[in-house]
């Protein structure tokens, strides 16, 4: 692809991003507007896609607050699932062995398989609670960590491969006016996860930041080292290490690498 056609796409990109932005922003106030100006100028001077998921994380939590900020990447043809955490006060219980198999019935995410529509949504916008509370997801997935309210804002949405972030609280559901401020930073949201090419990794099971970790491992560098580089702990880079191994059906570092370039991952 030449230069100029990378270029015109990219702008193309940004056009589209905000417009999309200008037009959500024309029904927020004055100082809801500002609030997404100002968080979508904190994620345009992030120097890297190293630490842009729990950067966006942050944000995201600054504008509208949650209990738990998700990074979900999913793959349904491959009925596989990564999700993390990226803020590192988040410690929450641990998931089933199988969570495609707990996502059957997700609500949300079957609006977003069965509309296309990637506009942010709250559970409460597409089934009721009573449904929503004896679904396999919310037994499995959120009433461990006694979440009941969860609004969710895709970023990538390519058939039926998909990322993006959810926010969950335990006591009080999103309003409309939470939906307006997600809504009208997303545009931005998106185009900086494309810029940052934060997406899927093809077939593989790790979510973004677990490959991140995985790459720098390849390169040599120490968990103390990889903490520094992706301003998480050390003992955060080891709980990521920890999930990767149980993922890939391996015990140690080396073999983490070499499954990974194995399949083509790497």
């Amino acid at each position: 692809m030449s230069a100029s056609a990378v270029g015109s796409g990219w702008a193309s990109r940004v056009r589209d991003a905000w417009t999309a932005l200008i037009g959500d922003a024309m029904r927020l106030g004055a100082r809801d507007l500002q609030r997404v100006l100002d968080a979508s100028q904190a994620l345009a001077l992030d120097t890297g896609p190293g630490d842009f998921v729990g950067s966006a994380a942050a944000v995201l939590d600054s504008l509208i607050g949650g209990d738990l900020v998700g990074f979900n990447d999913l793959d349904v043809t491959r009925a596989s699932v990564g999700v993390s955490f990226p803020l590192e006060r988040e410690q929450p219980a641990p998931w089933p062995n199988s969570p495609s198999e707990a996502l059957q019935d997700h609500p949300i995410l079957i609006h977003f398989l069965s509309t296309r529509d990637p506009t942010p949504c709250r559970v409460s916008d597409v089934t009721t609670q009573r449904r929503w509370l004896s679904s396999g997801a919310y037994e499995c997935f959120f009433r461990p960590n006694g979440q009941r309210f969860l609004l969710a804002v895709p970023v990538e949405h390519t058939g039926l491969r998909g990322a993006g972030y959810t926010i969950s609280r335990s006591s009080s559901n999103f309003s409309e006016r939470d939906v307006q401020v997600v809504s009208a930073f997303q545009a931005a949201l998106t185009l900086h996860h494309r810029r940052n090419e934060v997406a899927p990794t093809a077939g593989s099971p790790l979510t973004p930041r677990e490959h991140e970790i995985v790459l720098l491992l390849a390169k040599g560098l120490t968990a103390r080292a990889i903490a520094r580089r992706a301003d998480i702990s050390p003992g955060t880079v080891r709980k990521h290490l920890q999930n990767v191994y149980k993922k890939l059906g391996v015990s140690d570092r080396l073999a983490a690498v070499d499954h990974l370039r194995l399949n083509g991952w790497l």
